[in-house]
């Protein structure tokens, strides 16, 4: 396909073009593993990088010097490098304290539990090792973008190399969706979970779209500037395919991050026409935000672009995650908390209730200033800036033409990623980090140029690069010499804690004491490297005690919880270890703290009130001080006092609970019919048609009232929710039809209850419409079920004795 580009510029004979076309395959390379999501794949991608930019240097030196705003773009990188390389000196517990407040407490406390007295800054210095290493390689890519995209022709063949990547992508993540394949590559497994179809080879959809959107811009541009028909009918294929790209990923930070790229690309054209649809769609937008209300447009907006996967929260909890993120910054504002680590550093500061890990800040900006400390986070921000604010500059100085036409591209192309970067982390995705750096290092060279030519030789890009090089090959030297070891400061955790695992499971089988040991040895040996872990804590927690140390176990037990706040299981084992040692008020303060979180999807909270209240005297006061202000613990805690028959507290708990939650209506309306309060059970679903539920326990109200006609609409209404196989809403329609006296309701009874033999509630309509039409002998082989069932009322035993006895009176007699 690119056989026949332009190749006026060659350097030993090479052209540069195809140098250029060589770089940008980087892109294309970075995609294979799953995006380079993954720290290690990410390593050897960027040390695959590392080599083709520091060939593009060595070969773009031939061109001259760098423009001197582009040089001191990248000295401020090797500069960012360095500090986030400070990271990985080992402090003492007093240096902690000092450079990172607000979180050495328990990380320190873990470290002297194991005998760690000396560790790194970074929490995990190995993941922070891994990151340097890649940082290293898409430097030198985007160090080689810039020594070699100099002009408008190269800066044709890049965009060219990119849209063909762009375009394979689509090609990729179509034959994925149209084969209903279930993972990336059909066999490789990931992602094994996946809250939103996967965009391969890309895990998530929103960083898919983030690449579509990307490289929009670039594809517009050069549909409108290319000379040549074949070069124009490509450039327009791509940006169809691309389109297409963005439609299938359903992303609204992708979509965000196009719209922005693409007013950018419209106001730096330099056309007159541009800029007038611009400001005409600006004026709709904003009378449409008048009219309809800010929050209702990104409501509606949010809708249309992935109505499947939104429920109402335009940042999808992302305002939470941005505050607790805040709150690492302030507790490590020096020099971070080390590259890779924010998945460790956030769970310390976790403030959100619900069962998951925070992986990432859901803003790259934000995720800068915890990871590399705020001088180190404003570093990066402004090396990915710094492409933007030259751009922009040049465009404006620029007389309109081809060239700068092609510069606006990338400048909108430049913005699309810096807009995604708001709310979600192309940064920290390999293939949107390599595709950032190449479009920011030809953006800086270029638009630096035109606006100070450089002067001089290219003598100083050895230099940087060889600056460039060195931490990706020392990276990668002490990951590969660590690999698999299980222990040492590069060591991976996984590996130590795989092998206490083993020797613990050996101890369990012959219990010997060397075992023991040698597990225990394994687990602090992975809290060294990685010291914010509360699953592995638990486990040292089980071997001391194990051995008979009970203040071991409950202090690794009590760490556990100040590195994992926001985990249930770190209070769930805290508290049982506090009630075996006899600590009643400690163990109910971490009850307290475990009900007040969120349990993992489907695991419900009953069990846990039932441990509470074991052998405690009053449940009512017990509860009234450890429940929280929670409407699903209430109801949970509410379901458990009805099973030890302590009703009255069953209603002072729905009460308190429906002051919380009014969705709480309708499992306290089920409750007070199993009481045979039906009016009030009535009451409090009347009008709350938004649900299966409300609708069968109202429905459920009307039939025990004798109002059988509503109580047949209601039933229908729910039909619409649950189906009309939903087993309440079917046995509820045949009960109104029943009470309705209704032809065939009978059949319809005997239907149902040879389908469900233990439907007893329809036995017992059943049984009076027999008696009502006479037909006693039937009647009285169901009320033998119900007898057999414990449901048999004295009224039923007399008829069934007068069946038997015909001088016994019957009971309709």
């Amino acid at each position: 396909m690119f056989e026949n580009l332009d190749s006026g510029e060659s350097l030993n004979g090479a052209p540069v073009s195809g140098w250029v076309l060589s770089l940008s395959a980087s892109f294309v390379l970075s995609m294979v593993p799953f995006a380079s999501v993954h720290p290690g794949p990410r390593l050897w991608v960027g040390l695959a990088c590392a080599g083709l930019g520091c060939a593009a240097v060595w070969r773009g030196q031939g061109l001259g010097a760098l423009a001197p705003a582009a040089r001191w773009v990248s000295w401020l990188v090797v500069l960012a490098l360095l500090l986030s390389a400070t990271a990985l000196v080992p402090l003492s517990p007093g240096g902690r304290a000092l450079l990172q407040p607000g979180i050495a407490g328990p990380v320190e406390g873990v470290l002297s539990f194991v005998g760690q007295h000396w560790h790194p800054l970074a929490l995990v210095p190995r993941r922070a090792l891994e990151g340097l290493g890649f940082a290293s390689g898409v430097s030198l890519v985007g160090l080689g973008s810039a020594a070699l995209v100099r002009s408008e022709r190269q800066g044709r063949v890049l965009g060219r190399g990119l849209l063909a990547g762009g375009v394979l992508l689509v090609c990729i993540a179509l034959a994925h969706r149209l084969g209903g394949a279930a993972s990336i590559w059909w066999t490789s497994g990931v992602p094994a979970v996946a809250k939103d179809p996967f965009f391969a080879p890309f895990v998530s959809g929103n960083h898919g779209g983030a690449a579509c959107a990307t490289l929009l811009p670039l594809a517009l541009v050069l549909v409108v500037i290319e000379g040549r028909t074949w070069w124009r009918g490509f450039a327009l294929s791509s940006l169809l395919v691309l389109l297409t790209g963005l439609a299938l990923a359903g992303s609204r930070g992708a979509l965000l991050g196009a719209v922005v790229a693409l007013v950018v690309v419209a106001l730096l054209h330099g056309a007159r026409w541009p800029r007038i649809l611009v400001a005409l769609a600006l004026l709709a937008c904003v009378g449409l935000a008048a009219w309809l209300g800010p929050l209702e447009l990104m409501v509606l907006a949010s809708s249309q672009v992935s109505p499947d996967g939104f429920e109402g929260d335009v940042l999808l909890g992302r305002d939470g995650i941005w505050l607790d993120t805040l709150k690492l910054v302030r507790g490590a504002p020096w020099l971070g908390v080390g590259l890779g680590a924010y998945v460790d550093a956030s769970a310390l500061v976790k403030s959100m209730p619900e069962f998951t890990r925070v992986n990432h800040a859901h803003q790259d900006y934000l995720q800068a200033l915890a990871e590399h400390g705020v001088a180190g986070g404003l570093l990066w921000v402004s090396v990915a800036v710094a492409p933007l604010l030259l751009g922009v500059r040049a465009c404006l100085v620029s007389p309109r033409g081809l060239p700068r036409s092609l510069l606006a591209g990338f400048v909108g192309a430049c913005c699309a990623l810096l807009a995604v970067a708001l709310v979600t982390f192309p940064a920290h995705i390999g293939a949107l980090a390599v595709l950032m750096a190449l479009l920011g290092g030809s953006c800086v060279s270029w638009s630096a140029g035109l606006l100070r030519p450089a002067a001089g030789s290219g003598g100083a890009l050895r230099l940087l690069g060889t600056a460039l090089l060195a931490p990706g090959l020392l990276a990668a030297a002490c990951i590969f010499i660590s690999d698999g070891r299980p222990s040492g400061i590069w060591a991976p955790a996984g590996v130590a804690i795989d092998l206490g695992d083993q020797a613990r499971e050996s101890a369990a089988l012959d219990g010997g004491p060397g075992a023991l040991a040698e597990a225990e040895a394994h687990y602090r040996a992975a809290l060294s490297n990685r010291p914010v872990d509360a699953e592995t804590l638990y486990k040292l927690a089980g071997l001391r005690m194990a051995q008979g140390d009970r203040s071991g176990s409950l202090r690794a037990l009590r760490l556990s919880t100040q590195v994992e706040p926001g985990l249930v299981w770190s209070w769930l084992h805290l508290a049982r270890l506090q009630r075996r040692l006899g600590l009643e008020a400690e163990a109910r303060e971490a009850y307290r703290r475990m009900l007040a979180l969120d349990l993992p999807s489907g695991v419900r909270g009953e069990p846990y009130v039932e441990e509470l209240l074991e052998g405690q005297e009053d449940p009512a006061a017990l509860l009234e001080v450890v429940l929280p202000d929670r409407g699903d613990r209430l109801r949970e805690a509410a379901a458990v006092a009805a099973q030890q028959g302590e009703h009255s507290l069953c209603e002072s708990l729905y009460r308190r609970a429906l002051a919380l939650e009014p969705e709480v209506s309708a499992a306290y309306a089920s409750w007070l019919l199993r009481r045979f309060r039906y009016d009030e059970a009535l009451a409090l679903v009347e009008g709350k048609d938004q649900g299966g539920f409300p609708l069968i326990v109202a429905g459920r109200s009307l039939l025990a009232l004798g109002r059988y006609e509503e109580a047949r609409a209601r039933f229908q209404a729910a039909s619409r929710w649950s189906g009309a196989d939903d087993p309440a809403v079917s046995t509820g329609l045949v009960l109104a039809a029943a009470g309705l006296q209704e032809e065939g309701a009978v059949a319809e009874m005997e239907r149902l209850l040879a389908e469900r033999p233990l439907a007893h509630g329809v036995r017992r309509a059943l049984v009076d419409a027999l008696l009502a039409e006479g037909r006693d002998a039937e009647a009285s082989i169901h009320l033998e079920e119900l007898v057999f069932a414990g449901l048999a009322t004295p009224r039923d035993l007399r008829f069934i004795r007068q069946s038997r006895d015909p001088a016994f009176p019957a009971p309709h007699q």
